[in-house]
């Protein structure tokens, strides 16, 4: 029986997008803003605060649904600390590619990029899951081939 995985680190995710949602639309905390990626004078860290900051409570609210799936996915498969990872280094590689794209007097928020590419991540641990099963059953299946055709011959 295969053992279950906690899932926690999907959850903190989510919660420190609301913590930061609530901070800039119901408190109004004027230093949050200072989180968005603004593309004419870029701070370093922007690149990465920036993916827990949102326009509106749609904006969130469809992240944050879509960064649960694919989130707890890449999470159940690999583990938080991979998680955490891949949310932050495909959330500035998102950044980046849009600093790159984007006018100057452009600003980026949100986590869209991170859910796609932590889709992409989710993906690719599923191929790459059924690639390693359909080879142990191939090793598998060629191994009583070769033991049915020696009985044979014998």
């Amino acid at each position: 029986m295969k053992q279950e995985k906690r899932v926690n680190a999907i959850f903190w995710i989510l919660i420190a997008n609301l913590r930061v949602y609530l901070a800039v639309h119901v408190f109004q905390v004027p230093w949050i803003k200072g989180l968005y990626l603004y593309h004419a004078r870029p701070a370093w860290y922007q690149f990465i605060t920036s993916t827990f900051c949102h326009f509106n409570w749609n904006h969130l609210s469809s992240n944050l649904f879509f960064l649960y799936i694919f989130g707890k996915l890449v999470e159940e498969d690999e583990g938080g600390f991979a998680l955490w990872l891949s949310y932050i280094l495909t959330r500035a590689g998102a950044n980046l590619v849009s600093r790159l794209v984007l006018p100057r007097n452009a600003v980026s928020i949100g986590a869209s990029g991170a859910v796609f590419e932590l889709f992409a991540v989710s993906v690719l641990v599923k191929v790459m899951e059924a690639a390693q099963a359909s080879t142990s059953v191939g090793a598998g299946l060629g191994g009583v081939m070769i033991t049915l055709h020696i009985y044979q011959v014998l």
